[in-house]
């Protein structure tokens, strides 16, 4: 397993997840619901963490996309089924 992101660390998603669902253009857009599940999951304590294998989800997989809910191996687990067949 991976390290687990720091306070600081934390802190900064919080601002960009809190600008993002500022800037989202409807209650109901698709950008918005991400990001508020995304802070749901900073305020349990789970963000960053992969919501199938619970493995922390790569810091650079986060930067690229905050509201990302899987770490690569599991993101990539369908096509490597797939390629398999």
């Amino acid at each position: 397993m991976s390290q687990s992101l720091s306070p600081r660390q934390l802190r900064s998603f919080r601002v960009e997840l809190e600008e993002l669902l500022a800037e989202a253009p409807a209650p109901g857009a698709p950008g918005g619901e991400a990001c508020r599940n995304a802070l749901a999951r900073l305020d349990a304590g789970v963000f960053g963490v992969c919501s199938v294998c619970g493995e922390f989800i790569e810091l650079n997989r986060l930067v690229a996309s905050p509201t990302e809910t899987l770490c690569l191996s599991c993101r990539t687990a369908p096509q490597r089924r797939h390629e398999r067949e």
